[in-house]
């Protein structure tokens, strides 16, 4: 899970944090994708009740042969 405002930097005048720490993922391996394999990012944003609309996710992904 990431971690919000761990240190002083990653937090704004106004006490909004902001990502400062993400985790990665472990395993031998994590996992494997195939020909026609389709990959999709879900992103969502609860800073308030409402929530938020058109945000964006980003992913990173390092892909071996094997």
């Amino acid at each position: 899970m990431a971690e919000e405002g761990g240190t002083p930097e990653f937090i704004d005048h106004h006490g909004m944090t902001e990502v400062s720490d993400m985790p990665s993922c472990g395993g031998s391996p994590i996992g494997r994708i195939g020909l026609g394999d389709i990959l999709r990012i879900t992103a969502s944003y609860r800073a308030s009740d409402e929530g938020f609309t058109d945000v964006m996710g980003i992913m990173h992904a390092w892909v071996t042969e094997g």
